[in-house]
């Protein structure tokens, strides 16, 4: 079937209104390609998605229309090439074209271009979901490079599995395993909205309960400590990017990496940091008291909706 480039006529005007109109974030060079016109429609809507918690919804709503609850494959260009991307429209996996549109539209674990993956670098993805992050940061490393993808919710793994099959990304490492302050087997609370909102944090699944998304499930998962994770698991001396997104859990990482961060083992750290549980403050004045610099606090998109959450970037300084 012919590969059509999504964005066309009316559905086109449409989307530059609204996506400039009242998002304004750029699309930073990446688009998408997908097969049939179902398809290329749908990759519209992605687009227009990337704007409010609103329209995420009613997108949301959209696409599954025009998908009927089938799994289908999306093409993304990226600077270094193409990824393949399963996504599944059913389940909780229904909102996964929110996910698509932070990570290949708002791009917002690169709005510092300096924490943008390297040649030959060893990335870990803590929180890594279906693995998108982890497969952009698979084309920036190269087969020179390692991305280390950290899941523990086992449908988002293996929809991981899945997409590094599809991308033949033999330099993706993946784990399954939670991370927390100490080892422990924990409550994973599964919310409504996907998969990549679960979270081990009561606290902040009431309040995505709050903002309309209940918990459907709780499921018992192993955790252990990001210093047992680099040191003993992985045996790495060092690290060169770092990226995390635990719904809530940020900050016991930290406090379960005291020799990392003493160690400066990890040169740059990328952080979302929800703030209905932890203080952006409590995080940045961890990292400055191990010898970081805080290049960038990147929040001014979710000002606009009811997330709570900010991204902190920074870098070792020697």
């Amino acid at each position: 079937m012919k590969v059509l480039n999504a964005g066309f006529g009316i559905i086109s005007r449409a989307r530059k209104f609204l996506y400039w109109r009242h998002c304004e974030i750029s699309y930073h060079k990446s688009y998408f390609r997908a097969f049939g016109y179902k398809n290329a429609i749908l990759l519209s809507l992605l687009r227009l998605s990337a704007d409010t918690e609103k329209h995420n919804v009613l997108w949301g709503r959209i696409i599954g229309r025009l998908l009927h609850g089938k799994t289908f494959v999306i093409k993304i260009k990226t600077e270094k090439g193409y990824i393949k991307v399963a996504y599944p429209n059913f389940g909780q996996f229904k909102h996964l074209h929110i996910i698509i549109s932070d990570q290949f539209l708002i791009r917002e674990y690169e709005a510092d271009s300096e924490y943008i993956p390297q040649e030959g670098e060893v990335v870990i993805d803590v929180g890594a979901h279906t693995g998108l992050y982890s497969l952009k940061a698979s084309k920036y490393v190269g087969n020179t490079g390692t991305v280390v993808p950290i899941e523990p919710h086992y449908q988002s793994y293996q929809l991981l599995l899945t997409n590094i099959a599809l991308n033949t990304a033999t330099n993706i490492k993946p784990l399954r395993t939670g991370l927390h302050d100490k080892e422990d087997c924990l409550n994973l609370y599964i919310t409504s909205l996907a998969p990549g909102a679960s979270t081990i944090l009561e606290q902040h699944a009431r309040y995505v309960k709050k903002i309309g998304h209940s918990t459907v499930g709780v499921v018992k998962i192993p955790v252990t400590t990001l210093d047992k994770l680099i040191f003993e698991i992985l045996k790495l001396e060092s690290v060169d990017l770092l990226k995390m997104d635990v719904e809530g859990a940020e900050l016991a990482i930290l406090h379960g990496a005291r020799q990392t961060l003493s160690k400066g083992i990890v040169k740059k750290w990328v952080i979302e940091v929800h703030t209905d549980v932890n203080q952006v403050e409590d995080i940045t004045k961890l990292l400055k008291h191990h010898g970081y610099k805080i290049s960038r606090i990147f929040n001014e998109l979710w000002n606009r909706t009811s997330a709570r959450k900010a991204i902190v970037y920074a870098k070792r300084r020697y």
